[in-house]
């Protein structure tokens, strides 16, 4: 018997496989990046269907079969974010960096918690707010992975997991220097 892993992912990709399945490209808390397929999600009478939104977080379960993980459940999800047209853009460009940089299983919730933090402040910010917090986001991906070089010049950003009012003036004031060290450490990279 094989056993269920019940954890907190991010859907990062979805891709139709055969008439019925998805391959689905995860990023858990738990487990890390994690590809797993989803047994007949696109049947109309799935209950699944609807809840494995690209770039949405949910609370999921998950079963490590012959060399494949498969996707059992989705116990919660956030698909409202369909409906909001620049918190869909900047998930999916947070999304699609984190699939350049990271590669494998391996477990880092403090990566996770990090995003997840980032889409909740996303999803009750300005409109406006919302480019700075995905400069703070990726500052932060950027720095947890081991990509930006002195981290004095960023120290302050990246202490805590939380976003506040504060923090996003400051990015505000010095995003053209931010955007620097991103720019830099992306390029030296190679990604």
């Amino acid at each position: 018997m094989y056993d269920v892993h019940t954890t907190e992912g991010i859907v990062l990709a979805s891709t139709g496989i055969g008439e019925a399945n998805k391959l689905v490209t995860l990023f858990t808390s738990d487990f890390g990046l994690v590809y797993a397929t989803a047994q007949g999600v696109r049947l109309q009478k799935s209950k699944l269907r609807f809840r494995l939104v690209d770039y949405s977080v949910i609370s999921l379960s998950l079963v490590r079969g012959r060399g494949r993980w498969r996707l059992t459940n989705v116990l919660e999800d956030d698909s409202s974010i369909k409906k909001n047209q620049d918190i869909l853009l900047f998930r999916a460009r947070i999304g699609s960096l984190l699939k350049r940089l990271i590669h494998g299983e391996e477990s880092d919730p403090t990566l996770f918690s990090i995003l997840n933090e980032s889409f909740k402040s996303a999803s009750s910010a300005n409109a406006d707010d919302i480019e700075y917090i995905e400069t703070l986001t990726v500052l932060r991906m950027l720095n947890r992975l081991g990509y930006i070089g002195d981290k004095k010049l960023v120290a302050s950003y990246c202490e805590s997991e939380d976003i506040t009012n504060d923090m996003v003036q400051d990015i505000k004031s010095g995003k053209k220097d931010i955007v620097r060290i991103i720019n830099m450490a992306l390029r030296e990279s190679q990604l």
